[in-house]
């Protein structure tokens, strides 16, 4: 199981894996509609494995997918 943090200034929940104290490099890696942080935390393990040195960041997106849509147009496409 992987830690989700939460950013107190944004409100933003993310993981992180792989270098955190000293990374060289940073690499954000974002799901998609449907999915969270913790449902590709996996690939993120996947990352840290193949680029030592490097932060790994997988944040929640803030907005779901039914805050964009009306009620109607996302039934529709769950119909179709």
């Amino acid at each position: 199981m992987y830690n989700v943090q939460k950013d107190a200034a944004s409100g933003l929940e993310f993981i992180t894996v792989g270098e955190t104290q000293n990374p060289k490099r940073i690499l954000v890696v974002l799901h998609g509609t449907g999915d969270n942080c913790s449902g590709i935390a996996q690939l993120g393990e996947f990352f840290a494995e193949a680029f030592a040195d490097t932060l790994i960041l997988i944040p929640n997106g803030p907005v779901p997918l039914s805050a964009l849509f009306p009620a109607d147009q996302l039934a529709a496409a769950q119909q179709a």
